[in-house]
This record gives C-alpha cells, sequence and structure tokens, in this order.
C-alpha cells in the first residue's frame, strides 16, 4: 500500500511539473502571437495622438521594454500571484477572468453532460446492432454532426428557432452557477427555469461535434471489447444478454472512453470561444475574443494560464480514472 501510495505521488509530481512546462509553451506562444500583430499601444491612445503621446503610452503601458523581459516580468509576477491589471478594464485581469469563469463553466458543464448522456446510448446501440440499418443510420448521423461547424450550426439554431419560430432567445444569459458558488442557493435556482432557456441553444451547438465523435468512439470500444474471448464465455454461459453488456463489455470498454469524455470537456472547455461570441454569451470565450482584438496582453495571458491549467487537469484526473476502471493498470 505505501509503495502505491508513494508512486501515486510521484506520477502527480510529474504530472504538475509538466503542467509548468506546457503552461509556458502555451503563454510564450500567446505572448509573441500577440506582440507579432502589431504594436498594442495603438490600441490605448487616439487616432490623431502625436508621436510624442504615443511614445508616452508606450512607456506607460510598458511595451517600449524589450519583449523578453515583458515575458519574464509577467512570469514574476505569475509566481507571486499576481497576473497584472487589464488594459482595457483597469482592473486586476485575474478579477475579470474569474468573473466571466461561471458563465463559461455553464456553457461547458452543460454540453459535457448533453454529450455524455446523449453518445453513450447511440454508441453501445450502434455496437449492439451492427451491420444493421439502425447501425448504419446513427453512423450516418454522427458523420453529419462532424461536419457541421459550431458556428454555423449556431447561426442556423438563431435563424430558425430564434427568428423564425421565436421560441429560444438568440442572445443573452441568466446566471446560476455564479450565485450558487457565492452561496445564494435561493437565487440560483429562481434563475434555473430562465439558464436553461438561455442556455439550450448554444449548449447544443457546442455539443454537437461531441456527440457525433463519441458515439463513433464507444462504437468501436464495444465492438473490439465484444470481440474478447471472455465476453464470448459469458455468453456461452447462458448469461442474458443485458448482463454480459452492463457486467462484461461495457465496463471493460470505459478506458478509452474516460480518456476521450475527460479531454473532451477540456477542449469544450477551450472551444466555446466562437460559440459564445455567436449567442453573445458572457464567458471566457467571449471575453478573450474581445481581448485579442483589444491586444489586452495581461487578460489574454491570464486566461490562458487558467484554461491550460484546466486543460491538463482534467488529462490527470483522466489518467487516475484508470486504476479505479482498471486493476491491472499502474502508474509506473
Amino acid at each position: 500500500m505505501g509503495v502505491g501510495v508513494s508512486t501515486m505521488h510521484k506520477y502527480i509530481i510529474r504530472r504538475l511539473l509538466l503542467t509548468v512546462v506546457v503552461v509556458l509553451g502555451v503563454t510564450l506562444l500567446t505572448f509573441l502571437s500577440i506582440h507579432l500583430a502589431g504594436d498594442p499601444t495603438f490600441f490605448y491612445v487616439s487616432e490623431r495622438a502625436s508621436a510624442e503621446e504615443r511614445q508616452a503610452a508606450r512607456e506607460r503601458l510598458g511595451f517600449d521594454r524589450p519583449l523578453h523581459i515583458q515575458y519574464f516580468d509577467f512570469l514574476f509576477n505569475l509566481a507571486r500571484g499576481d497576473t497584472g491589471n487589464s488594459l482595457a478594464h483597469r482592473v486586476p485581469a485575474f478579477d475579470v477572468v474569474m468573473e466571466r469563469m461561471p458563465a463559461t463553466l455553464e456553457l461547458t458543464i452543460g454540453g459535457f453532460l448533453l454529450s455524455t448522456i446523449v453518445a453513450f446510448p447511440i454508441g453501445v446501440l450502434a455496437a449492439t446492432r451492427r451491420g444493421t440499418m439502425t447501425d448504419g443510420t446513427l453512423m450516418l448521423g454522427a458523420m453529419l454532426g462532424q461536419s457541421m461547424p459550431s458556428f454555423w450550426l449556431g447561426l442556423m439554431f438563431i435563424l430558425f428557432f430564434g427568428v423564425t419560430l421565436r421560441w429560444m432567445p438568440v442572445s443573452g444569459h441568466v446566471a446560476f452557477l455564479k450565485p450558487l458558488f457565492e452561496g445564494r442557493v435561493d437565487e440560483a435556482l429562481t434563475n434555473l427555469p430562465g439558464a436553461i432557456r438561455y442556455l439550450l441553444m448554444p449548449m447544443v451547438a457546442v455539443s454537437v461535434y461531441s456527440i457525433s465523435r463519441n458515439s463513433r468512439l464507444i462504437r468501436s470500444a464495444v465492438l473490439e471489447v465484444l470481440r474478447q474471448d471472455y465476453v464470448v464465455t459469458a455468453r456461452a454461459k447462458g448469461l442474458n444478454e443485458r448482463n454480459v453488456m452492463v457486467r462484461h463489455a461495457i465496463r471493460n470498454a470505459l478506458i478509452p472512453i474516460v480518456t476521450v469524455l475527460a479531454l473532451q470537456f477540456a477542449f469544450l472547455l477551450n472551444g466555446v470561444i466562437v460559440v459564445e461570441t455567436v449567442f453573445s454569451w458572457p464567458g471566457v470565450g467571449r471575453l478573450v475574443f474581445d481581448a485579442v482584438n483589444q491586444r489586452d496582453v495581461p487578460l489574454v495571458l491570464t486566461a490562458v494560464v487558467l484554461l491550460s491549467f484546466l486543460f491538463v487537469s482534467a488529462n490527470l484526473i483522466a489518467d487516475l480514472m484508470y486504476g479505479f476502471l482498471d486493476p491491472r493498470i499502474r502508474l509506473e
């Protein structure tokens, strides 16, 4: 037992160190991309500003220093827990990002739950009906779902359900997680019906691709397990098909599925920028989109650090779950 705990501790420490490397790489690429797109100073001075006024603003904002000095200053401050002030909002960048994070989590968690709940029965049903019309229809639908970009799907939803039928609001947001996080449970429950109404279209738009991809993966994983000898033996012993699927097939097919589901949560979290922009959803994705256009370097870097950390954390959680799903797996 002691060896197992020690091994797990070493593994987690190694992954956390890798997380630091990933965050450094992502922030460096983001920092260079913003500055290569042009001098950010021009976004914070008047078009009629003189050269002297632009230079003064450049010095005030810190853009007059060499790029590597600016980047190392950001890392030094980040190590102290200070991500700097947003240039556009003129308040701590971390506070601005965290203010928008609950809305992004609502969309991400909603899309994750929807894609998982819908994809799992589709994949299992297609696997158990392999080669039939049901299988072909479901996989054709999955292929079509993977071919539709989320922004196009969001626009179609807005035009059909919002503009033509007027069933759904085309933009806006009713907070649910934020009052829940702040302990205002009654307010959160009161907001829940309105929150679902505003959430439904963007949630479906962001999850269609994941539903399609995951259903195909689940089908493949279940088919692979159904070919194994222990499944054939279980059927030969006279177990009914339900017990074979639940006790033998699905559980052993969960390992590759869990990997993709954990990564799916991370990709959804990092991929809602377009959907948030289409639906004017007040989340981190929309915030990053506006911050990039404004060359708000501290705000973009802060958002990238937080999203990168969540992405890697989801990966780590998936790896740790392997041991619970299959005792044969060892972290070593």
